[in-house]
């Protein structure tokens, strides 16, 4: 394929929404940010406003660094990542404990990650 091909290809792509964006993926231990965690999370309420008031307040934190919506016991799974066990308590006493719509915090640290934004395998025409 031509490299012209290759970019219209990609600009079509790009339109369509299928390619939403570029990243630059950054090694958070290399930034010093050493304890990583998925925190489960439930919430008392399901109200609209009450929902708000969660993901709205979560939106304003740097060490969330996904926030997904889910089945099962939990009503949200959040990935978070501090520089140490101490700062993920103070996030947790200071932040996360103080949104009033939380019931329950669950805490799974994350030991060794294995994959990492995992590749979608398209077939190319």
């Amino acid at each position: 394929m031509s490299a012209s091909s290759c970019w219209r290809r990609v600009r079509d792509l790009e339109a369509a929404g299928v390619i939403t964006g570029y990243r630059a993926t950054i090694d958070p231990e290399a930034c010093g940010m050493d304890f990583h965690a998925l925190v489960q999370v439930e919430l008392s309420r399901h109200e609209p406003e009450k929902l708000h008031l969660f993901t709205d307040a979560i939106a304003t934190r740097d060490e969330i660094v996904d926030c997904f919506a889910t089945t099962g016991d939990a009503d949200y799974h959040l990935r978070v990542i501090c520089r140490s066990k101490e700062a993920y308590f103070t996030f947790l006493e200071d932040f996360l404990f103080q949104i009033p719509v939380i019931a329950r915090v669950r805490t799974n640290l994350i030991l060794k990650e294995t994959k990492r934004h995992g590749r979608l395998a398209l077939d190319a025409p």
